[in-house]
Formats: C-alpha cells, sequence, structure tokens
C-alpha cells in the first residue's frame, strides 16, 4: 500500500509564508486639554526566500492590556485600523490605561488568483508592543459664583465649587478679582461717579428739543413762546410775518409731581425771497406752512412749540406759531388772525381729545402758522392767506385737567420759540464718590465683601493648579448688587418627622444662601427630617436650587461615584408647597416637588466594588455613568424631560413592596425608575389621584397624622410612596450598588461598581448648568438663594 505522507502533491500555495513584524511601535502619550489621544502602529511582512508575485493583506485590532478587543464607539475611533483614537478621557478613571495592536496577515486563496497563493504567517497575530496613557487631570468648576444682593456696609459671600477631575493630583487654588482687577484681602478704595438729588428752587430756558426731569416738583410756572412768522416779498419791500403765540402758564397748581416734561420748540418761519416761498419754521410737533411762490413769494408760518408730559403720555400745551406774510403789497390778514391765536381758542379739545389739538393741516388746526399767499392766484396747501394775502396764525390750547393760564398772553416777534420753567423741586446732580469695600477670603473658596456704596460690582475666580492641562480656569462673573434699603425674601421650612410636630423656621434668602441637608442617625427619633416642605408666605420668589447628589460609598482604594449636580431656576408661588424628599441617608439624592408633581432631581453616584469604581451620577437630562470593572453595573438612563411614566418600579436594593400598577425590577441587580406624582398612602387611600391637588391644608404624615404646627397652604404632596428607592443591590457584598435617581443605577456583580442615578425634570424648572458627577459630598444637599 502506497504511503500517502511520503507523496509530492503539486499545489501553486507558496507554502511557506511570511513574517509578520511592526516597522512602526505604538509610543505611549499623554492626553492635551481636550482629552483626547491618539496611538499609532504598522506592521508589514517579509519572506524567508523570493518574495512572491501575490500576497495577502494585513488585518488589524486594537486591544486593552487585559485582552479586551476595542471597537467604534462615541469615544472610539480606528479600533480595527493602524490608528486608534480615543476622546473624553478623564482622570483618574483613564490615567492608565495600557493598549496594544495585533496585526493578522490574510492569506492569498490560490483558487481566486491566477497568481500563486501564499501560506499564512507562521508567527500570527503578531502583537505590538503594550503602552500606557497618561490622562492629566482637569479643572472643572461645579457650581459657579452666583450674583447676590445686599444693602451697605453689609457683608455677602461667593463661593465657588471646584476641583480636580483627580483629587490625587492635590488641591486646586484661588485667585478672586474684583471689577476685573486681582484682590487681596483688605480695604480696595476706588472713586466711582454718583449722583445725589439736590431740592431747591430750580431754572431752565430751552431753545432747542429737550427733555426734562422732575422730581418733587412743585410751584411750576412754565413760559412757552412758538415761531414768528417769516415775512413776505411786496413792491420794494417785505410785509411782516404774524407773531408766535406766548404764554405763562401754572403747571399742577397745588401739587408735587414726578413726571418727564419734553419741549418741543418752533422754529421761526422763513421769509420769501423774489418769486420763492419761505420754508416753514420747524417742529417736531407742527411744522409752519410753507409760503406760496410768484412774483413776489410769501413767507413761511412759524412752527408751534408744545410741551408733552410723560407721566400722563400726552401733550398739555400747545403754543401757536404765527402765519406767514403775504407776497403782495397787502398789508395785514384780511380776518384779523395773523398772529397765533390764544390758548382758549383749543382747550376744549385739548381736554376731550387723546392728546393733543385736532390734527390737520399745519394751520389754525395744529397750531403751526400758516404760510403767506401768493400773487396774483393761488395759496399754500398749509396757509391760511388768499392771493397775496398774509397766512392764518396757528391755534394754541392746553389740557386744563394739568395746567391752566391767567391771561391770553403775547405775541413772539423775534424769531425762534423757546420754553422757560421755573419751579422749587429737586435736581439730579453728578459727584464724585469714594467706595471703600472690604475683601476676605481673597485666594480662599469663599469671598466675602462688604462695601459702604450702591452700585454694582462684578466678581470672578480664577482656579488654579500646576498639575491641571486647563488652569487656570476662569469662572462666570457675577454681581454684587448693593442698594440703600433692604427687602426681605421670607421663605418658612417645614422639616417633617414622624411626629405631628415638625421643625418650623422662617429664612430670609436676602441674608444669603439656604442649605437643605441630608438628615442623618436614627430615623425613630422626632428630630430626623424626613422631607423638607418650605414656602414663601409674602410674594412669588424668584429662586436658584443648586442639587447635588450623594457620593457613592468608597470600598479600600476603590471610590465610589461623584455624585450628579445641577443648578435650577424657578419662581416659587406665593403659599404653594415645596417639598424636598430623598435627603436621608438611604436614598441620598435629592427630589423636588412642586405640590404633587416632581419637578426636579439629580442621581446620586454608584458604590465602588472592592477591584472597582462606582459609577458618577447624572445631572438633570444627564444619564448616569457605568459602573467601572469588566462586570460594572449600568448608569440609569436618560428620561426626556415631561416624558416620566406614570408607573414605575422599586430597585431590587429595597424590600418594599409595591402596589399596582407599580412593581419592582425584574432584573438581576436592577435599579428602579421613580414616578412623576407620589401616591402616598393615607391619601391613596382617600380616593386621592397622584397628581391631585390637594387643596388649603396642613401637611400630614403617611398615616394620616396632621402636623398640627404647619401652615395651611396649597398642598398636593402625598407622604410615604414615592418610589424614590430606585437602587439596584449588587451581587454579593463585595460588590457596588447602584445610584438612587430618577433611573436608579444597576448593581455591579463580581467585585464591580454600581452605576450612578439618572436626573430629571418634568420641564417646569430653567436649567442653568447640569453634568455627570460633580458633586464629591458623601451626603445629598441642596442650596437655594435668591434671584433678583
Amino acid at each position: 500500500m502506497e504511503n500517502i505522507y511520503q507523496r509530492n502533491l503539486p499545489t501553486d500555495l507558496e507554502l511557506n509564508g511570511p513574517i509578520l513584524s511592526f516597522i512602526e511601535q505604538p509610543v505611549g502619550i499623554g492626553s492635551t486639554v481636550t482629552g483626547s489621544v491618539t496611538l499609532s502602529g504598522i506592521a508589514t511582512v517579509s519572506w524567508a526566500t523570493t518574495t512572491p508575485s501575490s500576497f495577502g493583506t494585513i488585518s488589524y485590532q486594537w486591544y486593552e492590556s487585559d485582552g479586551s478587543a476595542l471597537s467604534d464607539s462615541s469615544t472610539i475611533t480606528g479600533s480595527a485600523t493602524t490608528t486608534l483614537t480615543i476622546s473624553n478621557l478623564r482622570s483618574p478613571q483613564d490615567n492608565g490605561r495600557q493598549f496594544y495592536l495585533e496585526a493578522d496577515y490574510n492569506a492569498t486563496d490560490e483558487y481566486q488568483t491566477a497568481l500563486k497563493g501564499t501560506g499564512n504567517a507562521p508567527n500570527e497575530p503578531k502583537k505590538s508592543d503594550t503602552v500606557g496613557i497618561t490622562v492629566e487631570p482637569l479643572i472643572e468648576i461645579i457650581a459657579e459664583p452666583a450674583t447676590t444682593e445686599t444693602v451697605i456696609n453689609t457683608t455677602k459671600t461667593f463661593t465657588v465649587d471646584a476641583g480636580l477631575t483627580d483629587s490625587s493630583y492635590g488641591n486646586v487654588t484661588y485667585q478672586w478679582s474684583l471689577n476685573g482687577n486681582v484682590v487681596t484681602d483688605g480695604t480696595v478704595t476706588d472713586n466711582i461717579g454718583g449722583e445725589v438729588l439736590v431740592d431747591g428752587p430750580q431754572s431752565f430756558t430751552f431753545t432747542a428739543d429737550e427733555c426734562l426731569e422732575l422730581i418733587d416738583a412743585r410751584n411750576i410756572t412754565i413760559v412757552t413762546a412758538a415761531g414768528t412768522g417769516g415775512g413776505g416779498v411786496s413792491g420794494p419791500g417785505p410785509t411782516n410775518g404774524g407773531g408766535g403765540r406766548t404764554g405763562r402758564m401754572t403747571y399742577a397748581p397745588g401739587q408735587t409731581i414726578n413726571t418727564t416734561l419734553c419741549f418741543k420748540i418752533g422754529r421761526g418761519g422763513n421769509p420769501g425771497s423774489g418769486t420763492e416761498g419761505g420754508l416753514g419754521g420747524a417742529s417736531s410737533y407742527a411744522k409752519g406752512g410753507d409760503g406760496g411762490p410768484g412774483p413776489h413769494g410769501g413767507g413761511g408760518g412759524g412752527g408751534a412749540t408744545a410741551v408733552y408730559d410723560e407721566a400722563l403720555g400726552k401733550y398739555t400745551i400747545v403754543a401757536a406759531g404765527g402765519g406767514g406774510g403775504g407776497g403782495s403789497g397787502t398789508s395785514g390778514p384780511p380776518n384779523g388772525r395773523h398772529s397765533g391765536l390764544g390758548y382758549g381758542r383749543a382747550r376744549a379739545a385739548m381736554t376731550a381729545g387723546t392728546s393733543s389739538p385736532n390734527p390737520g393741516d399745519n394751520g389754525s388746526n395744529k397750531g403751526g402758522g400758516g404760510g403767506g399767499g401768493v400773487q396774483p392766484t393761488g395759496f399754500p396747501a398749509a396757509g391760511g392767506g388768499g392771493n397775496g394775502a398774509d397766512g392764518n396764525g396757528g391755534a394754541s390750547g392746553f389740557d386744563e385737567n394739568r395746567t391752566s393760564f391767567a391771561y391770553d398772553g403775547w405775541q413772539n416777534t423775534s424769531g425762534s420759540g423757546y420754553v422757560s420753567i421755573n419751579y422749587t423741586g429737586k435736581t439730579r446732580q453728578s459727584q464724585i464718590v469714594t467706595r471703600n469695600t472690604v475683601v476676605t477670603g481673597a485666594q480662599s473658596n469663599t469671598l466675602t465683601l462688604s462695601t459702604d456704596q450702591v452700585g454694582i460690582q462684578t466678581v470672578s475666580v480664577a482656579v488654579i493648579s500646576a498639575n491641571a492641562t486647563n488652569s487656570p480656569l476662569i469662572s462666570s462673573t457675577a454681581n454684587l448688587v448693593i442698594r440703600d434699603n433692604a427687602s426681605e425674601y421670607l421663605v418658612t421650612v417645614e422639616g417633617v418627622n414622624s411626629t405631628s410636630t415638625a421643625n418650623v423656621s422662617t429664612i430670609d434668602l436676602f441674608n444669603g444662601e439656604y442649605e437643605f441637608t441630608t438628615s442623618t442617625g436614627d430615623p425613630t427619633q422626632n428630630a430626623f427630617i424626613r422631607e423638607y416642605s418650605f414656602y414663601s408666605p409674602d410674594k412669588d420668589l424668584n429662586v436658584e436650587m443648586d442639587l447635588y447628589g450623594g457620593k457613592g460609598a468608597d470600598s479600600g482604594s476603590k471610590s465610589g461615584g461623584e455624585g450628579g449636580f445641577s443648578r435650577i431656576r424657578f419662581t416659587m408661588e406665593r403659599n404653594v408647597e415645596y417639598v424636598l424628599a430623598g435627603l436621608i441617608e438611604a436614598i441620598n439624592a435629592p427630589f423636588l416637588y412642586k405640590k404633587a408633581t416632581l419637578i426636579a432631581c439629580v442621581g446620586e453616584g454608584g458604590d465602588a466594588g472592592s477591584a472597582s469604581d462606582g459609577g458618577f451620577g447624572g445631572g438633570i437630562n444627564v444619564a448616569g455613568e457605568n459602573g467601572s470593572g469588566g462586570n460594572g453595573g449600568n448608569g440609569g438612563d436618560l428620561i426626556v424631560a415631561g416624558t416620566l411614566p406614570s408607573n414605575g418600579y422599586y430597585g431590587t436594593l429595597t424590600s418594599l413592596i409595591p402596589v399596582t400598577p407599580d412593581t419592582t425590577s425584574n432584573e438581576p441587580q436592577g435599579g428602579g425608575r421613580t414616578i412623576p406624582c407620589a401616591r402616598g398612602v393615607y391619601w391613596r387611600d382617600q380616593g386621592k389621584a397622584p397628581c391631585e391637588d390637594l387643596g388649603t391644608v396642613k401637611f400630614r404624615n403617611s398615616d394620616g397624622t396632621e402636623v398640627t404646627n404647619t401652615a395651611e397652604i396649597a398642598r398636593g404632596y402625598k407622604s410615604g410612596y414615592n418610589i424614590i428607592q430606585t437602587k439596584g443591590e449588587g451581587e454579593v457584598s463585595n460588590s457596588g450598588d447602584g445610584g438612587t435617581g430618577a433611573m436608579g443605577g444597576k448593581g455591579g456583580t463580581s467585585t464591580s461598581g454600581g452605576g450612578g442615578g439618572s436626573g430629571y425634570t418634568d420641564g417646569s424648572v430653567t436649567v442653568v448648568s447640569t453634568q455627570q458627577g460633580g458633586s464629591q459630598f458623601t451626603t445629598a444637599k441642596v442650596i437655594m438663594r435668591i434671584v433678583t
């Protein structure tokens, strides 16, 4: 029998495949301020003998140092190419990660080519050097300084919450600036422009349009003069234009008023010239009519002068312009109305009308003087003169509800009009004042200021670190608003415990921020605050809140995830209930309700496992982060604003029993999902729907006990059943639990960390800032301040 192992079979395959080698090895690299790194490696092949006429290709795959293959995602590109890019790197999570590249030779197939194929590389897959990346920390500002308001010589504080993304690199330092200038502790003195009110006799004359502010004005007298009409051309010499009306008026007799008067000054009419008529005098209230052309041009009428009272929103005095002289030898108007007419002519129109004499042309109906007539035929459209005749004067008027006059006045024959006003009252006068601002904490995270002058100063802080790539990081600018007298911004806070008596206090947000803290200790003790109910007793308040989720628990050297952070603004309506739940150790994340409805919450960080960190909690509109490790728990999913389903489910960590339609998570280590309105226990048994208002009542505990010292306000919150217990339980004792949130984080398995909880809003609050992580506080808290 033939020995088949000794047969010599013909083949076109190059049995000896190539040898793989790297001509470019990956090199370890540090991240830039963008948090992105790029690694590259290139392999080649070589043959021991002759290079074949046709050979295959090289494929690539990048791996973590633990052998996990990478794949492209939102943060990874090029995982199957020679160049790998990883973005959104953070320290410490990504610092020290290691990677390598594998090259694999893909042999040609002899059945698919006329040329000879090749065999596989005997040393495939070829592994590159393993290299690490260094991710330097970044400075992050969690909570910016907030604008605050106070009165002179009263201290106010500005606080920044900032740090490094990797606390192992040390602490940050601070440098505050005031009005754009770096400051140190002590007194900053500067000169500022100011003004004072000076009371006494006041006298002003205006020959051009201008406004005058009257402050505590009394004994007011106003003289108004309109423009004179221009002369016409007649034979060897001119004919005179009519005089503008002038009158002295007593304004707001017997009263003390505060208003602004705006004066519209009428100009004199222009004379005729040769055969051209003169233009009417300008006025931003009513100009004079133009003179007519002809062999002898007529003069233009004078413009009207008027007084506008901003407090009333109307004109209150109009002085009539004079008529233009005729363009002929005619002497004087045929109807005796050549000059501006007295105030009695239009008084009824101004008093009964909307704001001024009757609208119409620039003649007698509105106050401008008519233009002079022409010779031998025609007259101007705005004029009142006939053939060659002088123009009519305009009609004056006043609002008898605001002013009066003793006599009809006199004529202005000197050209343009004017206004003179005399009164006793206050005027604003500019002055330079010295401001002294006392500064403390200029190189700390809390700056304290007080100043002795009214005004606004700007405040910002530089956060500095020698180890951070984005140092210094400058905060946003806040304002210190100093007023001359205080206002109250009162809020009543009812700390509800398990008894019929709450811990009630009234705070004034004008005096600074108020902090709601997590109640720790024995929940059976009367001082243990389960929920905070709070309201504004006097007026609607515009408030700002910083919501901090609690940090997940550490495990040995592994860190729990940071809690989520959000800053929100909303209007706290007068005598309407707002409730903060979740500020207890078992929940450790703030849930804010307006009456029945959940309006905002942020997530708690996931607990660390014995070998891996926990995931960060999410702020409003931000999902929770997955826990670290190969079996880390998933972070809570993002729930779009206003889309929280009406049914919920508990996380696996709690032993509470759901009530239909609610359930408990059916996933191992699964996180839960909260509900949009608390159902309560007592109120549920009374048939109240979760989102239903309760009317004007006192607060009741879950068993129906009325908390006697709480206020009767508009309420809706129902205590005792709200499904905010959304943590997922870790698989074993050395794996991390998930964090509380609108969607709770899933617990880790094996030794991995738990996922962070997510944040949520119903859309009724304004989200100023929000982020994943940011809160390194062990327990959750909320800071409230006034927004002005």
